[in-house]
């Protein structure tokens, strides 16, 4: 029987989870949810004196999946070796909304008791200390009426100078899968107001820690739900710095950003670096390294998740131009940041259309995002256009998620592209395709895609597609991003490959290694990159 998957869902029915464990502990001689995990003894055993602390680092651990533990733990290790101790936050239940499910999940109570367990288990490997959020706030939980709010008091909704409306929106969004929240409804509303009473939870124990504690700096994780978004806010109030991160583009690796850049999410860097790499030549070794990546990309030999059928398969086209328009996972909560041209994706797409429609000798494809049909959707690009179109103009062809149309395979056959924040933009430019941007993607600004200021811009953008063209500059651009961010940007992280088993004290502290450099970076204040391009700062 496999414990993870049989016992616990036993187990959680009646509420032993705890129990089970203590006694497969006491059996065995180890945790569970660590088995597959090895730490050596110096992990084990390493204690920060009084003495040697320099200060604190603070890590969100919400939800306690098994990659996020990891990066918390080892990275953990890593600071305290420089004598920073890592103070970890820990929902223990503690939040009224479960983060780490969504409403479709057929093991919701597996998920919840796995992420609840490791996130004390892992830590407790390593020997670090874990601060849940019920204790830090000692029970005090605030008492706010939220359910007297009105519909645009809770749209705007502001807790000790913290607004936190547009982040349990985000995290509404994602458990209901949808990109539409109707607050007039009472299920809808009650799942927002879960979250948003969450968030408040997490600003009163963050800035407990805060209090406490001579915090150096904070990382979070997914950055615009309620776990990460909220203590990087209540952070970066205190002028604490903040680091965002996540699973990198492809395997093994991860990514950084940070909560003073021109976009929080770890996908962006700030101004000054990018363009010092898109105006910095690349060596004849680095254009063979990102051209092969590039390549890899579109077999998915490396891509952390593949967003495309392998097919090879394109569309008939009997006209002289061909255009893709890309949508997005609507419940994406990185879809809209601020500085989106569009703010709403159904009005960049409505446009889109309308101004398409126009265009009567161009033949133009939707193809809404693979996710849709990978991850699942409760509100689909498709049913939109049904709701809104009875049937699309002559010249505009819609591709479901399912379609065995192959993603590469049509833009080799693209005049043209339109996008409003898919990593596919960067790809067409990379290709030698003109792209027009709608939302805000991290290579947006740096004349590698045609990015129109206003909404009237982006209409005359379209209407005159044909016109645009992809010069040498801009290909040059495209490739120089694409090595900031595909290379740059993705540092190594052996741990979150399945086959590594065992983590070592020397190969943390080992300056040559991958974990030191980011440590290094983070106890600097700079953007994380690889050491490789330290001479883009």
């Amino acid at each position: 029987m496999n414990f993870r998957s049989e016992v616990v869902r036993l187990a959680s029915k009646v509420d032993q989870v705890d129990n089970l464990v203590d006694l497969y502990e006491f059996t065995f001689g180890q945790n569970p949810w660590t088995s597959d995990l090895r730490v050596d003894n110096e992990i084990q055993q390493f204690n920060l004196d009084e003495t040697e602390r320099r200060g604190y680092v603070l890590f969100p651990l919400i939800p306690g999946y098994h990659t996020l533990c990891l990066r918390v733990c080892v990275l953990g290790h890593a600071l305290r070796t420089r004598g920073y101790e890592p103070i970890i936050l820990r929902d223990n239940l503690d939040l009224p909304e479960r983060p780490e499910i969504t409403i479709s999940d057929k093991q919701a109570h597996i998920s919840i008791e796995g992420c609840r367990v490791r996130s004390e288990a892992y830590p407790d490997l390593f020997n670090l200390k874990t601060h849940n959020i019920g204790e830090i706030i000692s029970g005090d939980y605030p008492d706010i009426d939220i359910q007297s709010c009105s519909v645009e008091e809770l749209k705007n909704f502001d807790y000790k100078k913290n607004n936190i409306s547009e982040t349990a929106m985000s995290s509404t969004k994602k458990y209901l899968k949808k990109y539409t929240i109707d607050l007039t409804d009472s299920e809808e509303r009650a799942v927002f107001e879960n979250f948003l009473y969450g968030g408040i939870i997490l600003v009163d124990s963050t800035q407990k820690l805060l209090n406490k504690y001579n915090i150096e700096a904070t990382i979070v994780s997914e950055p615009t739900y309620i776990q990460g978004n909220v203590p990087m806010k209540v952070c970066k109030r205190n002028e604490v710095p903040t680091y965002t991160q996540a699973l990198g583009y492809h395997q093994n690796e991860l990514i950084f950003g940070k909560s003073s850049n021109r976009n929080y999410m770890p996908q962006f860097d700030n101004t000054k670096i990018i363009t010092q790499a898109i105006n910095t030549q690349l060596s004849e070794k680095q254009l063979k390294r990102i051209d092969r990546i590039m390549t890899e990309r579109k077999g998915g030999k490396i891509t952390q998740t593949y967003h495309t059928v392998n097919t090879d398969i394109s569309v008939e086209n009997s006209s002289s131009l061909l255009v893709g328009i890309f949508s997005h996972l609507l419940w994406d909560g990185a879809l809209e940041p601020e500085q989106a041209l569009y703010d709403n994706i159904y009005d960049w797409l409505d446009e889109t259309i309308k101004v398409a429609a126009e265009k009567e000798n161009i033949q133009f494809i939707i193809k809404s995002h693979p996710a849709e049909e990978i991850r699942g959707t409760n509100e689909s690009t498709g049913e939109w256009i049904e709701q809104n179109y009875s049937t699309l103009p002559d010249n505009i062809e819609f591709l479901p998620p399912d379609t065995d149309i192959d993603t590469y395979a049509l833009i080799d056959d693209l005049d043209a592209g339109i996008v409003y924040a898919s990593t596919v933009g960067l790809e067409m430019a990379y290709e030698g395709i003109p792209v027009v941007t709608g939302g805000y993607p991290p290579y947006h600004g740096f004349n590698i895609t045609y990015d129109p200021s206003t909404k009237t811009k982006y209409r005359e953008a379209i209407r005159n597609i044909e016109e645009l063209d992809s010069t040498e500059k801009r290909n040059k651009r495209a490739q120089r991003f694409a090595h900031f961010l595909f290379v740059c940007k993705h540092m190594d992280f052996p741990p979150l490959n399945e086959s590594k088993k065992r983590i070592t004290h020397n190969e943390i502290i080992d300056e040559r290694g991958p974990y030191i450099p980011i440590v290094e970076q983070i106890l600097a204040d700079e953007d994380i990159v690889q050491p490789d391009c330290f001479n883009l700062k």
